[in-house]
């Protein structure tokens, strides 16, 4: 069973030389050359980001596979802070290695001991007029194949890969919350509940999908009403 979890935009750089090399390293540096090639203007425009930051943008692929941090220690959202992964111990950090994986626009599929670069990429955007899910196609996919998904990725990351795997291997999360007599997602409490649940997972080391229904955190609790097989 693998946990796919979407990536963060706010990321921390804890330097490195010990770190596994991503599955598709050779996708990432491809794409962080092209982009390294991109006005400042260009950028900005793209990723719809202000002039300063596109600037940093720009300066990390040009500097790109330089220096590195380790997944489970770079990501700094809502959902990794929840997932709290400084608190967990040893067996717990080989469970979320063996266990989770992370969806990228960038680096397409990571583990926790990968070592990454700081960057900033989103499945939606174009390079060289290509979409970033045309570019990947089936690629990330194929990694997975075979394996049952338990998706807590958000809906832009989980197309990068869900067309691409039958239905029965595939296992989606909702996090609703009542308002105004009828339940929504929220996205700032679905991030928050998608960390707490991988926390519990992780904690219980846990194996089969059905064990997730004893999660209870934040106020979420499994409803069978709203779940089929």
């Amino acid at each position: 069973m693998i946990f796919v979890l979407s990536p963060a935009k706010t990321m921390e750089i804890h330097p490195t030389s010990n770190f596994d090399v991503p599955c598709f390293h050779a996708q990432a540096v491809e794409l962080a050359q092209q982009l390294a090639m991109y006005d400042v203007e260009v950028l900005e425009q793209m990723m719809k980001i202000k002039p300063e930051l596109a600037m940093t943008v720009k300066s990390q692929y040009q500097d790109f596979d330089s220096q590195h941090t380790l997944v489970k220690d770079a990501y700094q959202g809502l959902v990794f802070k929840h997932l709290n992964l400084k608190d967990k111990n040893s067996n717990q950090l080989a469970y979320f290695q063996k266990h989770v994986r992370i969806l990228s626009a960038l680096y397409g599929l990571l583990k926790g001991n990968d070592g990454i670069c700081a960057y900033r990429l989103d499945p939606v955007h174009k390079v060289n007029h290509q979409s970033l899910y045309q570019y990947w196609g089936n690629l990330i996919a194929k990694e997975l194949d075979g394996k049952l998904i338990v998706n807590l990725a958000s809906k832009e990351y989980e197309k990068l890969v869900k067309p691409y795997l039958p239905k029965e291997q595939w296992i989606d999360v909702a996090f609703l919350v009542e308002k105004k007599g009828k339940l929504v997602s929220q996205a700032t409490f679905a991030k928050m509940a998608r960390g707490e649940l991988l926390s519990y997972a992780i904690e219980h080391e846990v194996t089969e999908p059905q064990a997730l229904q004893q999660f209870q955190g934040l106020g979420f609790r499994f409803e069978p009403s709203l779940s089929h097989d």
